[in-house]
């Protein structure tokens, strides 16, 4: 007995070590969830420099912040590569996502990024942040000796309360951001707003970067950079940059005694502010090297002749003209530039008529500043030929658009539209008409402009109707034609013989095909007879055929009434004749 309940004891003991372990387990999977999620989301990849992290999609950038921000291991390490492989558009993340905020950057105060992101040439489009509490905004909130290259941000919507940029909100120890441009808005409510970054301290450093962004806030704002005690090296900013209170520039807002800006452009239509405005950087006691600002960049007043501190290695650089900034020549000379000019050996393509574009994305065919845009109107057109025949299908022109000799390329250049719908006169392309042509500006050149061109009625095809024939006396209106074909001569055929007579063919489709006229046909006349008529049945033969067939039926049935009449007759004839009876 006493066995028994041994035995029962070490069952009741098995059964809650077991229920215990089973709550354990469930505990701590609760307690460390983003571990187990993370393991089973992992990126494809190792992390090393050879076999990065890869990152493909929207929601997988949108993972590779989180991971960040929860400090995960090993996305965290300052040695973990990561590498995009597509363009990305993040409007699922934009202002219907996180409560109106839109996106999450990635690293935060506590957690910054600190591995390397390789853009690889690609383009993040649709970044949306409007969170007037947030400090760090931009695609990465906080970066610390971590690296962010090549990638390109087009269009951003950025609103935050402090430290806010296209590409990060801070910037800081070694960190580094290369090879990117930004094109949007940017905005804090309060300080430190930037192009690229809000803010870049402790040794950090941009370079080879531009962007056309706007840029606003309260103070401490720049085209490039808000605060800047790095170094940035090789920029330019054209977008038009604004503070209310001070601390405004065209590249820095402020650049403090340890930070560097050296062979960078202020291209920017307007910089305004009430104190510390200037062309390159509002304020600061920072090096300054081989810095220039368009001569005809405006203040807050809109005048381009108030600028104080001019000069190469003063806070509003030195001149350049809108047109010199736009030659090949003025970039890639390197007497105008503290070492090497801009050219493809430190990441810039160079041609003239266009502003310095990155090898990695090629050709910047948007968000082009607007003041340096050619109106479409100064060029010169052709549309050549301007008549074409019609055909039945889309006719589009041949169009060349040249400026001051130069030819503009289509799609880059310039695009253009069938504006045009079919009516009486007008033409959508396609059927006879006026074609109207919208021609619009794209890329460094604005505004539309309308060219006409005609498309003209096409010959219809046919075949000359042959082999007619008529009698002598007939007019010619009896002979008929096959369908489509009129006659144009009158009166009778003539004498027996070959004679030649003028119709007219009128086309199904009259809008699109001309009515051919003048067309000779040739009818033979006989004397009695015709021969068959291909253009409809001959009339005269059929009337004979009948009048011959219904002879030879009266013919067939007097025969018959013949025949049956004398089978008659001698019948009677044969018959024994009855003597009368004499009475």
């Amino acid at each position: 007995m006493a066995v028994n309940e041994g035995i029962k004891m070490r069952k009741t003991f098995k059964f809650f070590t077991l229920i215990l372990a089973s709550a354990t387990f469930l505990v701590m999977a609760i307690i460390f969830q983003k571990p187990f999620n993370t393991a089973q989301a992992a990126f494809i990849g190792d992390g090393s420099s050879e076999d990065p992290y890869i990152v493909e999609t929207a929601e997988e950038l949108q993972q590779f912040a989180q991971y960040i921000n929860a400090g995960i291991t090993p996305y965290n390490l300052s040695n973990k590569h990561f590498k995009l492989i597509a363009d990305i558009d993040l409007s699922n993340y934009g202002a219907f996502y996180n409560d109106g905020k839109g996106w999450t950057p990635v690293g935060i105060y506590g957690s910054p990024f600190k591995g390397i992101f390789d853009g690889n040439g690609h383009k993040i489009t649709g970044l949306y942040i409007n969170d007037n509490s947030l400090i760090g905004a931009g695609l990465f909130g906080d970066i610390v000796d971590g690296t962010v290259k090549d990638v390109a941000l087009i269009n951003v919507n950025i609103n935050a309360y402090r430290y806010a940029g296209g590409i990060t909100g801070y910037l800081q120890s070694i960190g580094k951001i290369e090879g990117c441009y930004v094109t949007g808005t940017v905005k804090t409510t309060d300080i430190n707003a930037g192009g690229i970054a809000g803010s870049v301290s402790g040794g950090g450093m941009l370079k080879n970067c531009y962007t056309t962004c706007d840029v606003s806030g309260k103070s401490i704002v720049g085209g490039i950079a808000g605060n800047m005690s790095g170094s940035v090296a090789y920029c330019y900013a054209a977008g038009n940059i604004s503070g209310t209170v001070n601390s405004v520039g065209g590249i820095i807002g402020s650049l403090t005694e340890s930070g560097t800006a050296s062979n960078c452009a202020a291209l920017n239509f307007k910089v305004s502010g009430d104190a510390y405005v200037r062309r390159i950087t509002g304020h600061g006691g920072g090096v300054l090297i081989n810095n220039y600002a368009l001569s005809t960049l405006k203040d807050k007043n809109g005048t381009a002749a108030s600028w104080e501190y001019k000069g190469l290695t003063e806070m509003s650089g030195a001149d350049i003209s809108l047109d010199d900034s736009l030659t090949a020549a003025f970039w890639e000379d390197s007497d105008n530039w503290n070492g090497l000019g801009w050219d493809i050996t430190n990441g810039w393509i160079i041609q003239n008529d266009r502003l310095p574009e990155l090898v990695k994305f090629g050709k910047m065919t948007d968000n082009i500043p607007d003041h340096y845009r050619t109106d479409i109107l100064n060029t010169d057109v052709i549309v050549a030929p301007n008549i074409y025949v019609y055909t039945g299908g889309l006719i589009l022109p041949n169009i060349k658009v040249t400026l001051t000799g130069s030819e503009l390329e289509s799609g880059f250049d310039y695009t253009y539209s069938i504006t045009s719908a079919d009516g009486e006169i007008e033409s959508a392309g396609k059927n006879v008409g006026i074609v109207s042509i919208e021609i619009s500006g794209a890329g460094y050149y604005k505004g539309a402009l309308t060219q006409n061109y005609t498309i003209i009625k096409a010959n219809p095809t046919f075949t000359v109707p042959n082999n007619l024939a008529a009698v002598c006396g007939d007019d010619i209106s009896s002979v008929v034609l096959p369908e489509g074909f009129t006659w144009e001569s009158e009166g009778e055929v003539g004498k027996v013989g070959t004679h030649t007579f003028k119709a007219t063919f009128t086309p199904t489709d009259t809008k699109n095909y001309n009515v051919v006229t003048g067309i000779n046909i040739t009818v033979t006349v006989n004397d009695i007879e015709k021969p068959a008529n291909p253009g409809g049945p001959n009339i005269l033969g059929l009337s004979i055929l009948w009048i011959i067939i219904g002879i030879m039926a009266v013919s067939i049935i007097l025969w018959i009434i013949c025949a049956v009449a004398k089978k008659k007759e001698d019948e009677d004839e044969q018959q024994p004749k009855v003597k009368k009876k004499e009475t």
